[in-house]
């Protein structure tokens, strides 16, 4: 349940932000029932195994099909991410990118969900709670914010001067420390990702899913983005969604949907 909220409240914000810009009602429409459908699922059971580290993930034979829909929302005959590598998804929209990051973190599941392993053990064995709490990250294209103010967000991690030191270091992707005490609804979306793209940095967890985190980067920002992911992703498994061809190369690994 905590699971489908998280969801929810995801998917609310996607909603508010189209229904701003009335233009993009057909894709507020699309999300809303998302919901719905995702409101209809059946609570799925997991284990209580919990991982100190994860080096690597692998599945097989995986596909996932929304309740009321002939059609899959993916299928994918293996994907398989190890430590230091980006593995990228592409493929049209519609297509499932979305819905594959959502299964592996177990927010979609069903019985192929035994089929994905991290460190060899199943899925289905693990904590999800712990795991998704203790190891992993999500950048997303539309960003949500628990925090009012950067200020509050990053001193959820370490203190702000030490932050602001760790910035002039050239530590992390962007100096975004003039905007420490502005409200994120008053950003511009390149703003709220490049801090998106920060909190992954601060969270520094295992596993990283980055959904189009440039779109809507400038040039110099995606440089400065690109130089940062190649050290960041040493010590990571990172996905990456993507269909801006400034990241073309990055990948040591490609997945078509």
């Amino acid at each position: 349940m905590l699971l489908l909220i998280s969801y929810q409240s995801m998917l609310f914000s996607v909603v508010e932000y189209y229904f701003d810009f009335f233009e993009e009602m057909q894709v507020a429409l699309v999300s809303k029932n998302r919901l719905k459908e995702l409101s209809q699922l059946e609570k799925e059971e997991f284990g209580n195994k919990k991982l100190k580290t994860i080096d690597f993930v692998k599945g097989e034979n995986l596909f996932y099909k929304y309740p009321n829909q002939g059609e899959e929302a993916f299928l994918l005959d293996a994907i398989k991410g190890e430590k230091g590598e980006i593995v990228r998804i592409e493929g049209e929209n519609g297509k499932g990118k979305s819905s594959l990051i959502y299964y592996l973190l177990g927010i979609l599941s069903n019985e192929e969900t035994k089929n994905i392993s991290y460190q060899e053990i199943s899925f289905q064995d693990l904590s999800i709670k712990d795991f998704r709490q203790d190891h992993t990250f999500t950048v997303l294209q539309y960003p949500i914010f628990y925090h009012e103010k950067p200020k509050d967000l990053v001193e959820n991690y370490m203190d702000w001067e030490l932050f602001s030191e760790k910035t002039k270091e050239g530590v992390y992707p962007f100096d975004l420390r003039d905007l420490g005490d502005k409200y994120f609804q008053e950003m511009s979306y390149g703003q709220r990702q490049k801090w998106s793209i920060l909190e992954a940095a601060l969270a520094n967890k295992s596993i990283v899913f980055f959904d189009e985190p440039t779109a809507s980067l400038d040039g110099e920002s995606v440089n400065s983005f690109v130089r940062w992911l190649g050290e960041f992703k040493k010590n990571k498994i990172t996905f990456l969604i993507s269909h801006d061809a400034r990241l073309n190369g990055l990948e040591e690994k490609r997945i078509h949907l």
